[in-house]
């Protein structure tokens, strides 16, 4: 769990600055892929409060158009989730114990997007 992105609640937006990593997918509900993105050194008032998190890619990261290695700013709200697998399937004692269902903590809601350099690599 992300204790640091706990402390701060979903109670306002907070300034975060983060490093693009990559774009990813994930299964929706029903099977509906979405499409993700990974932010790495997530930092609030120069501290890193997540090592990484994943958001999903909507229209306002799409007209960004972001590229990994992009250092960005945006304000986004801290908001809980339920992380694990939840499905269900023959083997489901395996993958429960692999992934056990339990509360996380993501971007949420995210504006503002504004580009302020590139990672040096």
């Amino acid at each position: 769990m992300r204790e640091k992105l706990k402390k701060i609640g979903s109670s306002e937006r907070h300034s975060f600055t983060v490093t693009v990593k990559k774009y990813g997918t994930k299964r929706g509900f029903k099977g509906h892929v979405e499409k993700t993105i990974l932010f790495k050194d997530v930092t609030l008032k120069g501290k890193v409060v997540a090592e990484h998190v994943w958001a999903k890619v909507g229209k306002i990261i799409e007209e960004a158009e972001l590229k990994p290695g992009d250092i960005i700013t945006l304000n986004a709200r801290v908001m809980p989730y339920m992380k694990g697998y939840k499905g269900h399937r023959d083997d489901y004692d395996d993958i429960y114990y692999e992934h056990p269902i339990e509360e996380d903590y993501k971007l949420a809601y995210i504006t503002k997007i504004v580009k302020i350099g590139r990672e040096n690599k």
